[in-house]
């Protein structure tokens, strides 16, 4: 909370429904932080301070020197503001380090693969450590209810726009589909977070329970991470769960000749939801050319939902398959 401009706060109706998007100039320029098809507007519209988004349902309001909860006269004390601070760069405990760069280039083409133009990205679970695994699964089981929609009863997973496909993010529904995936994966069961058996096994336990079956195609060759393999997947529009460990998530955003690269990194395990690729060729400034190869995530973390995997880590991936669900 920096209290810098990073975006904006859309209200909206949609079929007759009153929502709102908070909108952030953070995934290739722009990301939907949240959205949210049937609540009020977060924010007093006439308030004369700044607007403040701390995480993901956290809504504030700052006026000299003071944070208020947005919508209310509540002030907030020094030591709640450094918690939900803390909130935003945190995820079960686990502690991050963070670097950055500048790509400063004068020319730049790309090979990009989205398998929805704002793909799924759930990053809450309420009441579960080690939560990464049914979060990313929970995201995988999003993208496939639009096809098959008994996989969350009673709920659309995404939203039309033009032709494009847009995704919620998290919400209370997707928090109770990743309680119940933490259940069938029996996560912190036996050990901390969840097996990679146990991922497996419990994806296809809440499919069958709705009816559907579940199919898993291995990306990986000799026990290596096969980037071939991976893309040929995604290519037929097919996500991919992807397990880690010394990992680092990206989150890019771009400017006038040049890219910004935000990097959070940590030696801890992690699993993630992929669902597309981007191959970046750049022409750079100082002379030369760069190639970078991301693989576009669900990351699980709030302060950057949707981010890139760069596959220079591909020693660091143990497992990846692609989830099928029919």
């Amino acid at each position: 909370m920096e209290l810098v401009r990073f975006g904006w706060v859309y209200d909206f109706t949609y079929n007759g429904v009153r929502g709102y998007a908070i909108v952030a100039n953070a995934f290739d320029g722009l990301d939907v932080m949240e959205l949210s098809l049937d609540s009020e507007f977060p924010f007093d519209a006439t308030f004369d301070g700044k607007l403040v988004y701390a995480n993901f349902m956290n809504f504030l309001q700052y006026k000299d020197g003071t944070y208020y909860v947005a919508k209310s006269d509540k002030q907030l004390s020094d030591d709640e503001v450094e918690a939900i601070k803390a909130s935003s760069y945190y995820s079960g405990g686990a502690v991050f380090t963070y670097s950055s760069e500048y790509v400063y280039y004068s020319g730049k083409s790309q090979n990009l693969k989205r398998l929805a133009a704002i793909h799924p990205a759930v990053f809450s679970v309420t009441n579960i450590t080690n939560a990464c695994s049914p979060m990313a699964g929970a995201s995988i089981i999003q993208y496939w209810d639009k096809d098959y929609e008994n996989l969350i009863p009673n709920y659309t997973a995404y939203m039309v726009l033009s032709t494009a496909i847009a995704y919620k993010t998290s919400d209370t529904t997707m928090d109770s589909v990743a309680q119940q995936l933490a259940v069938d994966m029996g996560t912190n069961v036996e050990q901390a977070g969840t097996t990679v058996s146990g991922f497996k096994s419990g994806i296809k336990t809440y499919c069958q329970r709705q009816g559907y079956s579940v199919s898993y195609t291995s990306c990986m060759t000799l026990g290596n991470f096969n980037y071939t393999k991976t893309k040929a997947q995604l290519d037929k529009n097919y996500p991919v769960a992807l397990f880690m460990q010394d990992y680092t998530v990206t989150d890019m955003s771009n400017g006038d000749g040049y890219d910004f690269l935000d990097d959070m990194h940590s030696n801890g395990t992690h699993t993630m939801g992929v669902f597309g690729y981007r191959e970046i060729t750049y022409t750079l400034t100082a002379g030369g050319t760069r190639t970078d190869k991301y693989l576009l995530v669900s990351s699980g973390f709030d302060n950057r939902p949707r981010a890139h995997v760069n596959i220079k880590q591909a020693d660091n991936i143990n497992d990846a398959f692609s989830v099928v669900i029919s």
